[in-house]
């Protein structure tokens, strides 16, 4: 089964003022570092990139800030486990 090279999740966190926020974003797929063999001297790790494509508030639409942007990808890398492509 081929693997797809990114896939999309939508992250459900309740802010302080009580109000939902629905993150979509898609995650390329992550390529772990590989040490060096005899046939190639090794490949540096790639990939993992989150790119938000939307947001919604209490179920609406919504824009955000780029602080908000930068805040989100943070928690979403933070909390990203790579194991669900393998």
């Amino acid at each position: 089964m081929r693997t797809p090279a990114s896939q999309t999740y939508t992250l459900w966190i309740d802010d302080p003022g009580g109000v939902e926020i629905g993150i979509t974003y898609t995650r390329s797929r992550y390529y772990a570092a590989t040490g060096p063999t005899y046939d190639c001297g090794g490949t540096p790790e790639s990939g993992g990139e989150v790119e938000i494509i939307s947001i919604e508030r209490d179920g609406k639409r919504s824009d955000y800030s780029d602080a908000e942007e930068v805040e989100w990808r943070a928690r979403i890398e933070q909390n990203a486990t790579f194991t669900e492509y393998d």
